[in-house]
C-alpha cells in the first residue's frame, strides 16, 4: 500500500467515455460447438505459479506493498488479431475468432495497446469452458490512446470474437499487446470465504448498515506495477467522491502509491493508469454469503482513468528494504474514463467528504475495502483518532487509527475512511493489523493503520478546482445518489435511501439514522444535503440563497441573496449627514448617501442608492416630505487571506532564473518572500505590494535543478490579518534553446522529430506534426503548464510522420512548454499559446 507519478491523458466528451463499458449481446459461438481444434492461437510458456506468488510477497514486502495484494502478471505478446484470427463470413459479417492461453493460469486478463473499431462492429470475449464471458465491445469503447484492457475471466484459455460489417468506412485496429496471467486461484481462494481474514465483515452485515449509500462509491481497483522487468498486476480499493455541482463527475480518491513502476537502480515514475480497471458492485447480497460464484453481470467496470492530482513519490531505503511514502498524504485523484449516465445506470453513488482541517474525530469511523481482492467488506473504530507524522518530519498528514471490528489487509491500500457523518476523510495508506490463525490459535492484533488526511490532501492537492467548481469554499459536503432508484422526493419524508432532502413536506427527515429536520429555515449540523425549504438560514442569523457558499457555511448554497456568514469586517456604514436642512421630519437615514449636487428625492416615489463603501449626502440634496429612500451598502469587500502555491516551476531561460515561478494570491495587498537552498541557507529574498493577485519569485539568481525551499509573508491590511506558508518547490532547468522570447527551434534525434503547433496561438483548434522512427518502443507528447507541473500526456502509437490534433477546450488559456519524448529521450522543446 505505498507509491506513484503522473501520466496524463486526454479527457474527452463526458457522454463518449465508456472505456471497458460492455454494450450487451451474446457471442456468436458462446452456445454453439465452435471447435476449437484448429483454431488460431498463441499459446504461453508453462508458469510456476507458486515461484511467481513467492516473488510477489518478497517484491511487495521489499518495496513496502503491504497492502496492495498482487495476483497477476503481465506477458508481452504482439499479436494482431484481425490479421492473425480465423475468419469466416456470416450475414455479410466478418466474424474474426483468435484463442490465447497460459496453461497454468486460474483466469487471465487482455491488454489492447491499439483498439479502434468501426460503427457496427463489436468484440467479445469468453474463457475456454464458456462459463463467462464480456462484451459486446463497440465503437463507442474507442478513446484517443486506442488503448483497452479487460477485467480477467476465470480458466488458463481465452477467446476473442470480433464482428465487423464487409462494408465499413476504415477496418477495425485490435492489437493485444499484454496477457496477464493470474497466478492466484481467484474462483476457489481470493472470492471465497477463505479469500480474506475471518475476523472480516461483509458490508450488508448489520455493521454495515449506517453506510449503505456510502458503500455503493467504493470500487475495487485492478491495476499494474513494474519492477525489474516484471510488470505484476493487484488489488487496491478507492471511492467516487462527490463535488458542489452534484453532476456525477467521475472523480475518485485512491492512494498515490497503488499505481508506480520502479527497477534495480531506483525508481521508475511510471503510472498505468491508462490501464487500470475499476470495478463497482462487486460485493455480495447478504450478510455471510460466499462471494466466489458472483455472476460477471453482477458487477460492472471501467478501465483508464486521467489523473488530476497526486503526490509526490519518496522511497525511504531501510536495510534491504524500501519504504514508499507520498510526500504529504500518499493522495491520487483521477477522473475515470466512464460516463456519469453509465455510473448512474450502475446505482453507484458519489461519497462525500469533509477537509475541515481542525476537526478531529472520535468513535463510529469506518472503512470500505475489497481485502485480498475479495467481495466487499467494512471495518469499524469506536477509539479516537490521532494525528501522525509517520514520515514528515513538518506537520502530521496521516490518521493512525485502530479497529474495533475488522482489519485492513492486501488490496486495501486507497480505501477510504468514513466519518460518522459519511463523509470521507482520509485514503488508507498502510499499517499492521492482523487477523487470523498463528500456531494454532487466533489472534487479532488492531493496529495500527495510516490514513493520508483528507484535508491535507484536498490542500496539497488542489482539490478545490475538482470538487467545488462553484469556487464555494465550501470545506464539507454530503454524499449524492443519482440513480432513480430509491429517491422519492416530495412526499413530506426525507426517505432512508434519499441523498438530498425533501423539501415537499414540514418534517422532512434526512438520510441517516440521526433525524433532523429540513424547511426548518436552518442548515441543522446532522444534514449532509442543503435545507432548502425556504429562506434558508444557515449560520448564525445570515440568508443564503445568493448562488455563492459564503463564509462558514457548511452545506451548498442554494440560491438567492445573502450576505456572507463570517465576515470579517463591518458591512455598515456610519451614520452621516453632510447637511440635515433639507431632509423632511421623521426621516432617518442608516448610511452614508453620496449624490452629485441638486439631486432631489420626489415625493410619492422610493428611490434606492446603491455604493461599495459610502454614501454620503451633499449640499444641494433634496428630499421632498412624504417621500421614501434607501441606501444599500454592499457587502464588506475585505477578502480574507487566500493563497496557491504550485509545486514545480520551469527555468525556460536554462539558466535557473525562474521567471515563470508565480505564488497566486487573494486577499493580499502586500508580502515579503525568501527561498532557501537544501542545506538551509538563504540565496533570495523580495517583497513588495501585491499587483494583479500574484507574487513573483526568483527574478535572478543561477540555481540548479533540485529542491528548494520557499518562506512567503502575506499581509491583509483592510482585516489586519497575515499568513505564513512555507513550501518545497522543485525547479527543472531547460535547453536554451526554449526562452519566452526568441522563436522556437527542434531538436533532432535520429529521424525523430516534432513541429510547432500550427496556428499557434490556439483560438479553436491546433495540429501537431511529427514523425516516430518504426524501432521506438514508447513515445508520447506532454505538455506542462506555467508552473512546471505536467498538463497532459498524449501516448503516441502509430509510427513514421503523424499529427495530434488538439482542442483548445481541453486546455485552460495560458501559455504551455510541450515536448516529444521517444524511448525516454526528449526530442524537441516547444511552447504553445491557447487563447480560447
Amino acid at each position: 500500500m505505498r507509491n506513484v507519478i503522473i501520466l496524463f491523458i486526454m479527457i474527452m466528451n463526458l457522454n463518449s467515455i465508456v472505456a471497458q463499458v460492455s454494450h450487451g449481446g451474446i457471442p456468436l459461438y458462446y452456445d454453439s460447438t465452435l471447435s476449437r481444434t484448429n483454431m488460431s492461437s498463441t499459446v504461453l510458456k508453462s508458469i510456476d505459479n507458486n515461484e511467481l506468488r513467492q516473488k510477489s510477497v518478497v517484491f511487495a514486502d521489499e518495496y513496502g506493498y503491504s497492502k496492495k495484494k498482487l495476483y497477476g502478471i503481465s506477458v508481452p505478446v504482439s499479436i494482431d488479431i484481425r490479421k492473425e484470427a480465423n475468419c469466416i463470413v456470416k450475414d455479410s459479417m466478418n466474424i474474426f475468432y483468435y484463442k490465447v492461453k497460459s496453461p497454468t493460469a486460474y483466469a487471465m486478463q487482455l491488454v489492447f495497446n491499439k483498439f479502434y473499431i468501426p460503427t457496427g462492429s463489436k468484440m467479445f470475449i469468453y474463457n475456454g469452458d464458456k462459463t463467462e464471458y464480456i462484451g459486446s465491445f463497440t465503437e463507442l469503447n474507442n478513446n484517443s490512446d486506442s488503448l483497452f484492457s479487460t477485467i480477467f475471466l476465470n480458466g488458463n484459455e481465452l477467446i476473442i470474437e470480433y464482428h465487423e460489417p464487409q462494408n465499413v468506412e476504415f477496418t477495425g485496429r485490435l492489437f493485444l499487446d499484454k496477457i496477464v496471467h493470474c497466478f492466484i486461484d481467484m474462483k476457489h481462494g481470493i472470492y471465497s470465504p477463505d479469500g480474506s481474514s475471518t475476523c472480516e465483515k461483509d458490508i450488508m452485515c448489520n455493521e454495515g448498515n449506517p453506510w449503505r449509500i456510502s458503500k455503493s462509491a467504493v470500487a475495487q481497483i485492478l491495476s499494474q506495477i513494474s519492477s525489474s522487468g516484471y510488470q505484476y498486476w493487484g488489488w487496491c480499493t478507492g471511492t467516487l467522491l462527490n463535488n458542489t455541482l452534484q453532476d456525477g463527475r467521475p472523480y475518485f480518491l485512491t492512494a498515490m502509491h497503488c499505481s508506480l513502476g520502479m527497477d534495480n537502480d531506483g525508481f521508475e515514475e511510471n503510472y498505468f493508469t491508462e490501464n487500470m480497471i475499476f470495478v463497482f458492485n462487486y460485493e455480495v447480497e447478504q450478510c455471510g454469503v460466499d462471494g466466489a460464484n458472483l455472476p460477471l453481470s453482477k458487477f460492472k467496470s471501467v478501465a483508464g482513468a486521467t489523473i488530476l492530482s497526486r503526490d509526490t513519490p519518496v522511497y525511504i531505503k531501510q536495510e534491504k528494504e524500501y519504504n514508499t511514502y507520498g510526500n504529504t498524504s500518499d493522495y491520487m485523484l483521477l477522473y475515470l474514463m466512464v460516463s456519469p449516465d453509465t455510473l448512474k445506470n450502475w446505482g453507484v453513488s458519489y461519497a462525500g467528504w469533509d477537509a475541515n482541517e481542525d476537526k478531529m474525530y472520535s468513535g463510529n469511523i469506518a472503512t470500505i475495502h475489497h481485502p485480498n481482492g475479495d467481495v466487499k467488506k467494512i471495518s469499524l473504530s469506536n477509539k479516537v483518532l490521532e494525528t501522525d507524522q509517520l514520515h514528515s518530519y513538518l506537520f502530521k498528514p496521516y490518521w493512525k487509527i485502530r479497529w474495533d471490528v475488522g482489519v485492513t489487509e492486501g488490496g486495501s491500500s486507497g480505501a477510504p475512511l468514513f466519518n460518522s457523518e459519511n463523509k470521507v476523510i482520509g485514503q488508507l495508506w498502510g499499517g499492521s493489523p492482523y487477523c487470523g490463525t498463528k500456531n494454532g490459535k487466533y489472534e487479532y492484533y488492531e493496529g495500527p493503520d495510516f490514513y493520508g488526511r483528507f484535508s491535507v490532501s484536498y490542500e496539497k492537492g488542489l482539490f478545490k478546482q475538482y470538487l467545488d467548481p462553484l469556487s464555494s469554499g465550501v470545506k464539507s459536503i454530503g454524499y449524492y445518489l443519482p440513480s432513480d432508484r430509491f429517491e422519492h422526493c416530495f412526499n413530506g419524508k426525507q426517505d432512508y435511501d434519499e441523498t438530498g432532502i425533501d423539501c415537499g413536506g414540514k418534517d422532512c427527515i434526512y438520510c441517516g439514522y440521526r433525524p433532523t429536520h429540513c424547511d426548518n429555515k436552518k442548515k441543522d449540523g446532522d444534514e449532509t444535503g442543503i435545507d432548502c425549504g425556504g429562506s434558508c438560514n444557515p449560520c448564525g442569523g445570515v440568508y443564503c440563497n445568493n448562488c455563492i457558499k459564503d463564509g462558514d457555511e457548511e452545506g451548498l448554497d442554494c440560491g438567492g441573496s445573502c450576505m456572507p456568514c463570517n465576515t470579517l469586517c463591518n458591512n455598515r456604514a456610519e451614520v452621516y449627514y453632510s447637511n440635515t436642512s433639507n431632509l423632511p421630519p421623521l426621516t432617518k437615514v442608516e448610511y452614508k448617501i453620496e449624490t452629485s449636487g441638486n439631486v432631489i428625492i420626489e415625493e410619492n416615489k422610493t428611490n434606492v442608492f446603491e455604493s461599495g463603501n459610502l454614501i454620503v449626502l451633499k449640499p444641494g440634496f433634496k428630499a421632498m416630505k412624504g417621500c421614501v429612500f434607501s441606501a444599500k451598502i454592499q457587502p464588506c469587500v475585505c477578502k480574507p487571506i487566500c493563497s496557491y502555491f504550485p509545486s514545480g516551476a520551469l527555468s525556460p531561460n536554462g539558466d535557473g532564473i525562474n521567471d515563470i515561478l508565480v505564488y497566486y494570491v487573494s486577499g493580499v495587498n502586500r508580502y515579503n518572500a525568501y527561498v532557501f537552498n537544501r542545506s538551509g541557507k538563504k540565496i533570495y529574498q523580495t517583497s513588495g505590494n501585491v499587483v494583479d493577485n500574484k507574487i513573483n519569485i526568483w527574478d535572478g539568481g543561477n540555481y540548479s535543478t533540485g529542491t528548494y525551499y520557499v518562506t512567503v509573508e502575506v499581509y491583509n491590511d483592510c482585516l489586519g490579518t497575515s499568513e505564513k506558508y512555507q513550501k518545497t518547490i522543485t525547479l527543472w532547468r531547460t535547453s536554451r534553446s526554449l526562452t519566452t522570447n526568441i522563436e522556437n527551434t527542434t531538436i533532432l534525434t535520429d529521424k525523430a522529430f516534432i513541429e510547432q503547433n500550427a496556428p499557434n496561438p490556439v483560438v479553436d483548434q491546433t495540429e501537431i506534426l511529427f514523425n516516430i522512427p518504426e524501432t521506438a518502443q514508447k513515445a508520447y507528447i506532454e505538455f506542462y503548464n506555467i508552473d512546471g507541473t505536467i498538463e497532459k500526456r498524449y501516448s503516441i502509437t502509430e509510427r513514421n510522420v503523424g499529427s495530434l490534433i488538439l482542442n483548445a477546450t481541453d486546455f485552460m488559456k495560458g501559455y504551455y512548454i510541450y515536448s516529444l519524448v521517444v524511448d525516454g529521450k526528449v526530442v524537441g522543446i516547444k511552447k504553445m499559446n491557447v487563447q480560447m
